[in-house]
């Protein structure tokens, strides 16, 4: 019988692997473990962000440590005051604010959950730059005609 070592596992089956993870166990366990598994979680780009599970010091903290082109799920709540949050750089070197969606490339799912009428405009002005975006859920707010245009020219 042969016996497989899991650091000898190729980094698609991992990056499977971290795909039934959460986020927080991914950045502060599994990247500690070596340096090989660091290496993996800075080039694994399919992170599911939910902000209503996390406090707003994991929020902060995560945001050093990941990429906005490395997240695929972002889900935004009111709870958060979302100018607040700062993006770390991202891979082209420039930073950015939450509501700049357009540097989330790779994101394919947004929910706002409860989010106020600011936040929602805000976010509503760069939504059309998320090109790989397929799905978007709104809960908790009434959509104006205006915003439906916007989301229709989407």
């Amino acid at each position: 019988m042969s016996t497989k070592n899991f650091l000898s596992l190729p980094v698609e089956i991992v990056y499977l692997i971290f795909d039934n993870l959460d986020i927080h166990d991914i950045i502060h366990s599994v990247r500690r473990v070596s340096k090989h598994f660091y290496r993996i979680t800075n080039s694994y780009n399919r992170y599911q962000l939910n902000m209503c599970s996390l406090k707003a010091s994991a929020v902060k903290l995560l945001s050093h440590r990941i990429y906005p082109e490395q997240i695929v799920s972002l889900i935004v709540n009111k709870y958060y005051d979302l100018n607040r949050i700062d993006l770390p750089l991202s891979m082209s070197g420039t930073r950015g604010s939450i509501y700049d969606i357009s540097k989330f490339i790779n994101l394919q799912n947004l929910t706002l959950d409860n989010v106020n009428e600011n936040d929602m405009q805000k976010l509503f002005e760069h939504i059309s730059l998320c090109k790989n975006m397929v799905k978007l859920i709104i809960e908790g707010f009434t959509v104006t005609s205006q915003q439906i245009s916007c989301l229709n020219n989407l």
